[in-house]
């Protein structure tokens, strides 16, 4: 988790280690429900909630394309995600096996869309931005003497 937990860092997730265990927990068991179909838009929304906050703070203010950092490959994740949530998983998961596809509710689709757009910006609020020192130009004049 050093890498990871050092890169968050840097953009203002602090401590990093945890938000990288928080980040990689929610994009392997996001994945994992939904390759296997399992509970609902459980999985996509764990996994498009990490990619708005990737949006919107590491690939913000970059050209489209992922060649310049750009948001456009976490974009397609966040989309594919929205559309299986919306969609259901289908009949070959672990949901239809189950019978749990008539067993969840469509508002319960609804309620975890809504807590993965409203948790991008209470991440984005825990952020702690480096602080930019302040240039005055009365302090470069006595710094210079």
């Amino acid at each position: 988790m050093e890498g990871p937990g050092a890169f968050l860092e840097s953009v203002g997730f602090r401590p990093g280690s945890r938000f990288a265990l928080l980040a990689g927990l929610g994009e392997f068991l996001g994945g994992l429900l939904l390759s296997l179909g399992f509970l609902g838009p459980l999985g996509p929304g764990l996994m498009g909630a990490v990619m708005l906050v990737a949006i919107l703070t590491v690939h913000r203010g970059h050209a489209f394309f992922t060649a310049t950092t750009g948001p456009g490959f976490p974009m397609l994740y966040l989309t594919g995600a929205l559309m299986v949530s919306l969609v259901g998983p289908g009949r070959y998961s672990l949901d239809y096996a189950l019978a749990l596809n008539s067993f969840l509710p469509q508002a319960f689709t609804w309620i975890v869309i809504a807590f993965s757009v409203l948790d991008a910006p209470g991440n984005l609020a825990m952020r702690h931005m480096p602080q930019v020192p302040v240039r005055s130009p009365e302090r470069d004049s006595i710094a210079a003497r």
